[in-house]
């Protein structure tokens, strides 16, 4: 969770005083250059901030606030404990000085100031930063050089099983492999398993349909960090079997959830080799069933067989037209996205041997495909509706054409018709699909 701000400011500094720099990324190091000299900087293990600089100093200002204080642990090694952060920082030299000006003021440190220097008689300097929660375990380091090497060949091996593509998007590809690598963080608090987190810079949350997202990347290639993906929301699933619209490392948010695509990414898993093991299916079969049946239970207030929605952030479209009427909205795609699910529960079943379990699962799988398209096909198109009243609701969102998941399942005309509508009714734009029709009154540009 990144909801507490910063921790320091970084500035170069020569002979006392700042200097400006030029910031210069590399995936594995942060390099900042200066006309007197450069420091680098390193995440060479979990907790562990690896400082080197050649000719200038690092300052580290603290971003502090009520509580914050600097303490001398031994010669150059002093802790700072963030108490906004709910974080401590034991900041070592390994090579060059420490200095540190932080008067203590009644309950905090006015202010906290840290230079790591270069000794006089040489120009080079090593530092660490290393977080800890409660007991700081003494340690040794290995050169900056040495951690360094040992991180950018765990990038090189991230990026050689990133996913191949054209070589056309070898520069969106390195990127990729970039944010993908730098968003895996440990099982921590919440976090049961290895996660991918959306982005280290504000979205810093796994939600529970993004996960699939990420398993689905993985799964060739990455197999174990892949069920690791797809698994860590169904830990934490609800006795109702409802899961959480998005987990930290700190807390999961229970106020909404996200569309049941879990079956659906399930068999494109399988798809990819043999990792999913008999095992593997006896190991997700009960939570994904648990999952199926909170939909078909708890999401249906008018009882009529047909799922709801509740809110737009439970559909993924947040901001879709199908709910600028309010909700519950009983719309198609949720409807498709189940019964895939229930024929992967069925394939499942029988996999384990379980045939009557899987027999059942496809009999609903059909029975609700056929509720469907009685439901939601007007003879021309989808439409959502709200439930209780099943007023029509007026929309241009192409997320009632996401039944086209369903394929060959669908009759030859409907299956048709919404290819034909994607591709003639302005959908398909220079950019891709958009998510409302460009000429809808309702249409935002971004």
């Amino acid at each position: 969770d990144n909801e507490f701000g910063e921790v320091f400011r970084i500035d170069i500094t020569f002979e006392g005083s700042s200097l400006p720099y030029k910031a210069v990324l590399l995936p594995t190091m942060l390099r900042l250059e200066s006309t007197a000299g450069f420091a680098e900087f390193c995440i060479t293990e979990s907790r562990v901030l690896q400082i080197r600089s050649h000719g200038v100093g690092v300052r580290l200002t603290g971003i502090t606030g009520a509580y914050d204080y600097a303490v001398a642990v031994e010669e150059d090694r002093w802790e700072v404990n963030h108490s906004r952060q709910e974080m401590r920082y034991m900041l070592t030299s390994i090579k060059g000085r420490l200095v540190v000006d932080a008067p203590f003021i009644e309950q905090r440190c006015e202010k906290i100031i840290v230079d790591f220097l270069p000794n006089s008689d040489m120009e080079e300097m090593e530092g660490v930063i290393e977080e800890f929660t409660t007991i700081y375990t003494n340690r040794t380091y290995s050169a900056f050089t040495k951690g360094h090497k040992k991180v950018a060949k765990e990038y090189e091996s991230w990026l050689e099983n990133t996913l191949e593509i054209p070589e056309k998007y070898a520069k969106g590809k390195e990127e990729a492999s970039y944010i993908t690598w730098s968003c895996v963080v440990p099982p921590e608090g919440m976090l049961t398993r290895s996660a991918m987190y959306m982005s280290k810079n504000w979205m810093t949350n796994i939600w529970s349909w993004d996960h699939c997202f990420n398993a689905l990347a993985l799964a060739k290639n990455n197999p174990e960090l892949a069920w690791d993906q797809f698994m860590i929301f169904f830990d934490l699933q609800d006795e109702s079997g409802m899961l959480p619209d998005f987990v930290n490392n700190r807390s999961a948010l229970w106020n909404f959830t996200k569309p049941p695509i879990h079956g659906w990414t399930l068999r494109r898993m399988w798809e990819q080799n043999d990792f999913v093991t008999e095992d593997k299916l006896r190991e997700v079969y009960q939570p994904l069933e648990k999952w199926t049946k909170w939909w078909l239970t708890f999401q249906d207030s008018d009882q009529d067989g047909i799922p709801q929605y509740n809110h737009g952030n439970d559909s993924g479209w947040d901001n879709s037209t199908i709910f600028h009427k309010g909700t519950p909205v009983e719309s198609p795609d949720l409807s498709s996205f189940l019964l895939i699910q229930m024929e992967v529960l069925s394939e499942i079943a029988c996999k384990l041997g379980k045939y009557d379990e899987a027999r059942q699962w496809m009999d609903k799988s059909q029975a609700l495909l056929s509720r469907m398209i009685d439901h939601f096909w007007t003879g021309h198109n989808f439409v959502a509706k709200r439930s209780g009243t099943h007023e029509v609701i007026e929309s241009n969102s192409l997320v009632l054409y996401v039944p086209l998941i369903l394929g060959n399942r669908l009759p030859p005309e409907i299956l048709n018709r919404l290819v034909e509508d994607i591709t003639t009714k302005g959908f398909l734009t220079e950019y891709g699909l958009a998510t409302e029709m460009p000429d809808s009154p309702f249409y935002r540009k971004d």
